[in-house]
């Protein structure tokens, strides 16, 4: 299972022996938490509010507000309605393992939390082994900056061709 927090969406991926077999979108992302913390701390910026959320624990079990709680339940809960589905619909066992990429993942407590609440383990898939990042990120903000991109990388290291009708007639109009 691979969980995408988006801004605005999360996207649930199922994989078995490295096929997709299900993909749903959740209408609800991380501008849901960030919104949260903006209210609470009566800030106007969304990047002062996840700077906050970035240099303070919200998710753990003793900090956590009933706001944040309120923010989380539709995500949590879409997303074990969705493991939920696929383990009813195709052989019954459960997930034992997740990936959770996006800019929320490097959120202090926030993986922890989600584990909790789906009971499953997570990893956060924050760095890629051998590719190099040669733009304006640097250092640790260059690591940061990788996880925005992450979701995209296999249409960079294997691309499937998929060319729009209106290029390809184009092309052959030049021919």
């Amino acid at each position: 299972v691979i969980i995408y927090v988006d801004r605005e969406e999360t996207v649930v991926s199922i994989y078995e022996q490295n096929v997709l077999r299900m993909q749903r979108n959740v209408p609800y992302g991380e501008s849901v938490l960030v919104q949260t913390v903006m209210e609470q701390y009566e800030l106007e910026h969304e990047e002062a509010a996840l700077k906050k959320m970035m240099e303070e624990d919200f998710f753990s079990e003793s900090n956590i507000t009933e706001d944040m709680k309120d923010a989380m339940e539709y995500l949590v809960g879409s997303i074990n309605r969705i493991a939920d589905y696929y383990v009813s619909r195709h052989g019954g066992r459960p997930f034992e393992k997740a990936y959770i990429i996006g800019r929320i993942a490097g959120v202090e407590g926030f993986v922890r939390a989600v584990s909790r609440e789906i009971s499953m383990d997570i990893s956060v898939i924050d760095t890629l082994s051998d590719v190099e990042i040669s733009f304006k990120h640097t250092g640790e903000n260059a690591k940061k900056a990788l996880t925005s991109y992450i979701y995209n990388i296999g249409a960079v290291i294997n691309p499937i061709g998929i060319t729009p009708r209106n290029v390809t007639e184009k092309e052959n109009d030049k021919e």
